[in-house]
């Protein structure tokens, strides 16, 4: 494989990224013994890779780091590292976030014809995209009107060669999104689609299999290489999450023992072995549903009460839903 693969990571002893990026090189080698692994970190990150962390950053066949302003958090200084990884890697490279498991030979990227390229984001068009409105709000704080798109871009998996056009798409993604900090703005994919657009579009699309986001795209599962399990929407508290890697506890156990736990190991040979026993698909306008601020709140007080709710209570809750949705119903004309 030419391609290198590459991770960001900013991580700490009190956070599980580190093990999370393990199982993903982990699971690349296993598929890909030939693949080249660089990480890119900061220097904070690096004062930490020692005992058991030194042991798995050693799965990396290159480590690039870069030295931050310790007063910067971790997720900003994650967040710059990405944005301007381009310009800090040399050769052409498909870059990977850590929430993922690899499930196939990568090596077929090196023959996929394009310059620079990612997947759509949950696996629709824009204007399905049931975080629509959300990216279109953030787009506007940067002056941008994105409501007629037709493609807006997953930032959790990148491939872009080593040539003009990629350096410079990363250099304007970083100043981006360095002028949306200053607008409150901590997600970088709005930046990242706002640079595709006003670059004339350099970014094309990946088939679905090279990120297949599992909370949104269940059908390119089977033939999937890179499955995205998506740590930032783990599923119902307290009960069995989508996906086995959502579980904190297998990672606490490759933490605590240097090994990769057996279940884990069975779902980087086949990912559906990692899936809830149960599981309940939905699509179209159910999607919608569960997207509404009216369907967050009956959640958050079915988990607090559940079936044991008082009557007067239940109608008080129906009530609130119903005023909830009428608005909604308003705001949108």
């Amino acid at each position: 494989m030419i391609t290198k693969i590459c991770y960001v990571l900013t991580s700490s002893h009190a956070d599980y990224y580190l093990e999370q990026m393990y199982v993903s090189m982990f699971s690349a080698k296993h598929h890909t013994p030939d693949c080249h692994i660089t990480v890119v970190t900061d220097n904070l990150t690096a004062e930490t890779f020692t005992g058991q962390r030194a042991k798995m950053i050693e799965l990396a066949d290159e480590i690039v780091v870069q030295e931050f302003d310790p007063a910067l958090s971790a997720h900003i200084r994650s967040r710059f590292l990405k944005t301007n990884l381009r310009n800090l890697v040399v050769g052409d490279m498909l870059y990977i976030d850590c929430d993922t498991i690899i499930a196939r030979d990568l090596s077929d990227i090196d023959m996929i014809g394009i310059d620079f390229g990612a997947c759509e984001d949950t696996h629709t068009g824009f204007q399905t995209n049931p975080y629509r409105n959300w990216n279109k709000s953030m787009a506007l704080a940067f002056g941008e009107d994105i409501s007629n798109e037709e493609v807006f871009f997953n930032g959790g998996v990148a491939y872009s060669r080593d040539c003009k056009v990629c350096h410079e798409f990363y250099t304007q993604w970083n100043r981006r999104y360095k002028e949306g900090i200053e607008l409150g703005i901590r997600p970088d994919q709005p930046s990242f689609n706002i640079t595709n657009i006003k670059m004339g579009y350099p970014v094309k699309i990946l088939p679905d299999e090279w990120n297949c986001e599992l909370k949104h795209g269940i059908r390119w599962l089977k033939d999937a290489y890179i499955v995205h399990y998506l740590t930032t929407s783990p599923n119902a508290k307290g009960g069995e999450p989508l996906f086995i890697l959502n579980d904190m506890s297998y990672l606490e156990e490759l933490r605590n023992t240097g090994k990769i736990p057996k279940r884990v190991l069975e779902a980087i040979e086949d990912p559906f072995t990692g899936l809830a026993r149960m599981t309940h698909c939905f699509a179209g306008d159910d999607i919608d549903l569960f997207q509404q601020r009216a369907y967050n709140w009956m959640h958050v007080h079915w988990e607090k009460d559940g079936e044991n709710m008082l009557p007067n209570k239940l109608q008080a809750y129906l009530m609130k839903t119903k005023r909830i949705l009428r608005k909604l119903k308003i705001a949108k004309g």
